[in-house]
This record gives C-alpha cells, structure tokens and sequence, in this order.
C-alpha cells in the first residue's frame, strides 16, 4: 500500500473518531451586535438568508460566533455596540470555523482549543435555532 493511501486511511479513521466523540455534544458560544438585532435574536431565534449581507458585510447565511464572551464585546464594540447574545446548545454540527477568522483550523482544533485554553475559537451556525437557544449575556 502506498503511503499517500495509508495518510488517507489514517485521515478518515481520525475523523471518524472525532465524529464519535462529539456525537450529541454542544456548544455554548457568543455572538457580539447591537441592541436591536439582539432583541431580534432573543424574540425570533436566526437563520440564514440569502440576500444582501450581515453586519459588517459579512454573509448572511452564518451566524458569526465565539467561545469567549469578551471577544463578542469586542467585535459589538467595532460596530459602536455593547450587546453580546449567548447561544446555548447548538449541535456541533450547525457549526463550520470561521472562514475569514479560523481558515485553515479545523472543527477538532477549535473544539481541543476551547477545551484547553481560553483563548477564543471563532465558528460561524450554518443552520437555524429557534429563540430558545439565545438569551442576552451581561459582559
């Protein structure tokens, strides 16, 4: 057998035992805005859209979020906002990393990174949660 193969082989067995581990696991995680779309979040709950673009021109179709409360302040503060929502119970498998903010890091990197450190880990929900998932989050 070919060593690119084996590397195959060892890549699908490693994804396989990471999708094991993180059956039925969720996240709690931070999304940083302003007061009204907060609001929004905590009444109506989010999905995705496929017109226009999100705050701070980024594409409606994700929820950008993090691990860390304080990192959402702080991307609420680059819009001249202080609301951060809290998502709690989002099945792993809503989530992608961060396109702009995570490219290159995987799903099991961000999730050894939250577990191991407290330097925030940046995902963006691809599909919809109702409002009982958000609530608002004093930093």
């Amino acid at each position: 057998m070919s060593e690119d193969i084996r590397k195959m082989i060892d890549k699908v067995k490693s994804f396989n035992q990471f999708i094991n581990e993180n059956v039925g696991r969720t996240l709690t995680l931070y999304h940083g805005t302003c007061e009204g779309n907060g609001k929004n979040l905590i009444e109506n709950g989010w999905k995705p859209i496929n017109i226009g673009y999100g705050g701070n021109m980024g594409n409606p179709n994700y929820l950008y979020l993090t691990s860390e409360p304080e990192d959402a302040l702080w991307f609420a503060e680059e819009k001249g906002c202080n609301t951060v929502i809290e998502i709690t119970n989002i099945p792993i498998d809503y989530l992608r990393p961060d396109p702009e903010d995570e490219a290159g890091f995987t799903m099991k990197e961000l999730l050894d990174r939250i577990d191991s450190s407290r330097f925030p880990s940046k995902f963006i929900l691809t599909k919809p949660l109702d409002n009982s998932h958000f609530k608002s989050y004093n930093v």
